[in-house]
């Protein structure tokens, strides 16, 4: 199962929704807990008591305690929403999906690829922690989601153009040759030239599947995930290099 945000839940709307169903259903916090079937009993009812105590659990300063207290607020409100029964969306406001690819088509916008001369990092491990989308995306583009092509290539002309005047290469990977302009998630993506013209007489292929990661003692530090780094190939090879 996947999950996309697709609007903000507050700590308040949250709790006046569960507050809702228990009243309707005349529960109380010791039958909650019971529903939820904590394996130590007393330390799950902390939990609840806390959880509604709690005005707005992601009101800290620090940005580090923000992400940690959300993350454990929404444990708890999907452990009360599986119990009660209540929508996901409505009580998180996360979408489900059955699969990554149902997902991955939902979130989709129109981003541009930089496509540089070299498959393989000059730095490896800056790389790392660099990643993908620092040195290879330019941008993505949810305004032009579902416009017309030529309206879409019209617009990153200047995208294209703008970002070619500010970088000749392509960080640790050499210099840049062009870009992949992904408008669609069902289409394969159009080789857009430095100065934003389409490449005719081109098609975007890749050499494969590729992911990056730093660890130290044996620990991972830095990951950019799995991705796939755009090549220029005449139209007559219709094999991926």
């Amino acid at each position: 199962m996947c999950y996309a945000k697709v609007k903000e839940v507050s700590h308040a709307e949250a709790v006046k929704i569960i507050h809702a169903v228990l009243q309707s259903r005349h529960l109380n916090l010791h039958d909650l807990a019971n529903m939820i079937q904590y394996t130590f009993f007393s330390k799950g009812l902390l939990e609840l008591e806390s959880f509604f105590k709690n005005d707005d659990i992601t009101s800290e300063t620090s940005g580090w305690i923000r992400h940690k207290n959300t993350v454990r607020e929404n444990l708890v409100r999907r452990k009360i929403g599986e119990a009660l029964g209540i929508d996901h969306e409505l009580l998180l406001g996360e979408r489900k999906f059955e699969n990554r690819e149902e997902l991955c088509r939902f979130v989709f916008n129109p981003y541009l690829v930089r496509i540089p001369s070299n498959t393989i990092p000059s730095q490896i491990t800056i790389f790392g922690f660099v990643g993908f989308k620092r040195a290879f995306v330019v941008g993505s583009y949810p305004e032009l989601l579902n416009r017309p092509v030529d309206e879409q290539l019209e617009f990153i002309k200047d995208i294209a153009i703008a970002d070619t005047k500010e970088r000749e290469s392509v960080i640790f990977f050499g210099k840049k040759l062009g870009y992949a302009y992904y408008y669609d998630y069902e289409k394969p993506a159009i080789p857009i030239s430095l100065h934003g013209e389409l490449m005719k007489g081109m098609e975007i292929g890749y050499g494969g599947d590729l992911s990056c990661s730093v660890t130290a003692s044996a620990k991972v530090i830095a990951e950019t995930g799995h991705f796939r780094i755009p090549r220029l190939v005449p139209k007559e090879a219709n094999s991926e290099i």
